[in-house]
């Protein structure tokens, strides 16, 4: 892959405008997905993902088919999901357990050795994300660096995943400008058809979002 493409999401000397958040709607920088641990991935994630992707012309009507087949998911359902679909796509990922005071986050996802808290948002739980998602996702994120429980650092970001964004994303969009100004948090935002046509590709082509790209994921990952 090339090296000349840069990081949108990581331009932030320039002061853009209120009415702007262009920087905020990252494409995926994928790169070989090498030694990947989707062989411990239960059957069944990938086995539908794989008919999807025989049934469906293109990669984006099978993702959308996806995630049409778990728009009626509960958190029960949901959660360990998205932590198979990482695992497929070739990060180590985890659900958290419940009762354990410390582990506030849903899921977490691992980059080489260090952990990224994800807040997930059931279909059931709320349809489209919103502005509170983020609020618990910068939660997950002093809670790790203050409590511990994974190993985290400050610069990488606290992930949310859910079912899809809301149509108008203006105000999700500054408040993770707003984060990011004030206290220097990244906040990444993926729905489950992004996420599972990136497991597609995995599957498909042996392809994988870049490591250092999900670790600083600041905005809307759209793919």
């Amino acid at each position: 892959h090339s090296q000349a493409r840069t990081l949108t999401m990581t331009d932030t000397k320039t002061q853009i405008g209120r009415d702007s958040r262009d920087h905020l709607f990252v494409q995926p920088r994928l790169t070989r997905r090498g030694m990947a641990t989707s062989e411990k991935i239960s059957s069944s994630t990938s086995g539908q993902l794989r008919a999807l992707m025989k049934k469906h012309k293109t990669p984006d009507d099978a993702a959308a088919a996806f995630a049409e087949s778990h728009e009626r998911d509960t958190k029960t359902q949901f959660y360990p999901l998205i932590s198979d679909l990482f695992e497929i796509i070739g990060y180590h990922s985890e659900t958290s357990r419940l009762g354990v005071n410390y582990q506030r986050w849903d899921a977490a996802v691992w980059v080489d050795e260090t952990a990224i808290p994800i807040e997930i948002k059931s279909p059931t739980e709320e349809r489209e994300l919103s502005t509170k998602a983020i609020r618990q996702a910068l939660e997950n994120k002093v809670i790790s660096l203050s409590r511990g429980g994974i190993d985290t650092r400050r610069e990488v970001t606290s992930l949310i995943v859910g079912f899809a964004l809301p149509a108008e994303r203006s105000e999700m969009a500054n408040l993770i400008d707003d984060i990011y100004n004030a206290y220097q948090f990244s906040i990444g935002v993926i729905a489950i058809k992004s996420l599972g046509k990136l497991a597609m590709l995995a599957l498909g082509r042996d392809e994988m979002i870049e490591p250092k790209q999900l670790q600083e994921l600041r905005g809307f990952l759209d793919v």
